[in-house]
């Protein structure tokens, strides 16, 4: 978490920094076709396309705000600090975390499938 704006909100919060992070969680979940995965916060759409792309079956869906409050989930190319999005997201590596531990876990969930 880099966002000074973002650090003076959260330390007025009951949660605490792990080595300078918050810890949060995401689920990934196939139902036949269908796949869903839950986000922390509110992904800005770019970066949603990219998860996105990479699943597949019908339908599929990214649930915002489904495991925790985290603020916006920003990509760093668009990461300004003089939008609102800006001021109440934890900075511009997050959006690349989120994408990452989706994009695992989708990998993980293909591999357990052609364990079937």
């Amino acid at each position: 978490m880099t966002n000074p704006d973002f650090i003076a909100r959260y330390e007025k919060s009951a949660r605490e920094l792990v080595k300078g992070r918050i810890v949060t969680d995401m689920t990934y979940v196939r139902l036949g076709e269908a796949q869903f995965i839950t986000l922390p916060g509110e992904l800005l759409p770019e970066v949603s396309f990219e998860i996105l792309e990479k699943m597949e079956g019908h339908p599929t869906m990214l649930l915002g705000l489904a495991n925790d409050q985290i603020g916006y989930i920003v990509p760093p190319y668009d990461f300004r600090n003089d939008y609102y999005e800006e001021t109440v997201s934890q900075g511009p590596a997050t959006a690349y975390q989120v994408r990452d531990m989706a994009l695992r876990m989708i990998a993980d969930g293909k591999g357990k499938e052609s364990e079937r």
